[in-house]
């Protein structure tokens, strides 16, 4: 027998925006219906976090948009395992957090290559502070905290900052996360820093 896949995760990119004059009502719509309703009709949820073609930080226009889009398609309903984190804010679809069985999954809204701000990582310390009981615990969003792809070199998170690579290093470490998973570097990465935390 098949093992059942119960959800995917979207480390974003999954449209083509960031340009001006796009038909992004369009590009969504041909997305949701090529994959994520596919999807959904076999039962399987898409969780996602925004790259920077789908909601760049500062593109109010192309975030409304994919905000609309998400909160149209329904998915948190799909799976009654799912359960979005109590006592923390969730901002769905840009970040929030949710158990599914013995799992703890944080999506962030990190489209910028430059250190995300304090609201997003106090946020992230806090959701890991209330689950620090669960064993396995994955965040996924779309740029790296490291570089490790040529030509992006400067494309990533902890740019510029140490004390917040320091900061990310600690948590990652002291809550046990398991996987850091991003998109952006259109690599396939897996390894480790100093810490146990595998970074895909």
């Amino acid at each position: 027998p098949q093992n059942k896949i119960d959800f995917a995760l979207s480390t974003g990119d999954m449209v083509a925006g960031q340009k001006k004059g796009l038909d992004y009502a369009g590009m969504w719509e041909a997305f949701q219906n090529k994959v994520t309703r596919p999807l959904k009709r076999s039962g399987i949820a898409l969780y996602p976090s925004p790259g920077n073609h789908d909601a760049y930080a500062t593109r109010t226009t192309e975030r409304e948009h994919y905000k609309k889009s998400w909160l149209a398609e329904n998915i948190l309903s799909l799976e009654p395992e799912f359960q979005l984190v109590p006592g923390a804010k969730n901002n769905y679809p840009f970040y929030y957090a949710f158990t599914f069985g013995p799992a703890l999954f944080i999506a962030l809204d990190n489209t910028n290559p430059v250190p995300f701000g304090k609201e997003l990582l106090d946020w992230m310390e806090l959701v890991l502070e209330k689950n620090k009981g669960i064993k396995n615990k994955f965040i996924f969003g779309h740029v790296p905290l490291l570089p490790f792809a040529f030509g992006r070199e400067s494309e990533y998170n902890a740019r510029g900052s140490e004390s917040f690579l320091k900061r990310m290093e600690d948590l990652l470490e002291q809550y046990e996360v398991s996987i850091y998973l991003t998109g952006h570097s259109h690599v396939y990465y897996p390894g480790h820093r100093d810490g146990s935390t595998l970074f895909l």
